[in-house]
């Protein structure tokens, strides 16, 4: 970023701890907005903790033959079209990825999808990126608390230290404050499902197709679970493009930000 008449002035030590500052900054911009592209475009994680990779826009199989979903930037009226096709070529049993038509409860997705086998979930907090979980979402939920609390910590030490006074950055780190304070009150127990990994003979997932609340059934091209796999669902807020208005879930409210430490 090329410095502004007033830190053309300074001298140049000044003007070397401000493009540190920055730079500074800059890494944490890609630090946390990676937590929400990369888990959906880049790199996926389940519940153990393993790395999942993601696929190809436009395809179920992308990155990896195993890979189910659409990663972002892809248009959806012709990916729901292609999938909705492949399913009802498909044939044996085969692993898939049930949409939701909104974010449900654990009782209620699986409820939705009964009586299919469920074989993991995909879930996404208010302020947060899409996880596929296996375990419990309560262990799921506390550890997207815990990690909100140490990302804001960041966050908040660059918005007082105003070292960064850029408006696009200024705005970024203001809307990450409130972000991660709305993740921080992540609940494994609230409406925070809105996809389902299945695995059921194809005669039953097209069955499951036509049921309400169901947006899509994407199948993929066996019946087995890939740890390395990537498992997208489609968001309800994802309505024309995936990853689109944002590529975590939307929040509104979440608490002030505490007050800068003072400086003597």
């Amino acid at each position: 970023m090329p410095p502004s008449p007033e830190v053309e002035g300074r001298d140049e030590g000044d003007v070397a701890a401000r493009r540190t500052l920055v730079l500074l900054g800059l890494a944490l911009v890609v630090v946390l907005l990676g937590a929400g592209l990369l888990v959906v475009a880049k790199h996926r994680h389940d519940d153990s903790g393993r790395r999942v990779a993601g696929p190809l826009p436009g395809a179920a199989a992308g990155g990896r033959p195993t890979d189910i979903g659409p990663t972002v930037n892809t248009e959806l009226a012709p990916f729901v079209a292609a999938r909705q096709q492949a399913l009802a070529s498909a044939t044996g049993t085969r692993l898939a990825v049930v949409s939701l038509a909104r974010y449900a409860t654990e009782a209620e997705a699986r409820h939705a999808v009964a009586p299919v086998p469920v074989v993991a979930l995909v879930v996404a907090a208010p302020g947060g990126g899409p996880s596929v979980v296996r375990g419990s979402l309560a262990d799921w939920a506390g550890r997207q608390r815990d990690q909100a609390k140490a990302d804001f910590a960041d966050v908040h030490t660059i918005v007082c230290s105003k070292s960064v006074d850029d408006p696009e950055f200024t705005s970024f780190y203001g809307t990450e404050e409130q972000r991660l304070l709305a993740l921080e009150s992540a609940d494994g127990g609230s409406p925070v499902v809105f996809g389902v990994v299945v695995r059921a003979p194809v005669a039953d997932l097209q069955s499951l197709a036509k049921a309400p609340g169901i947006r899509l059934v994407d199948v993929g091209r066996d019946g087995q679970f890939d740890a390395a796999a990537a498992y997208l669902g489609l968001r309800p807020e994802e309505v024309s493009v995936a990853g689109q208005p944002t590529v975590y879930r939307p929040f509104t409210g979440g608490r002030t930000p505490p007050p800068c430490p003072t400086t003597r």
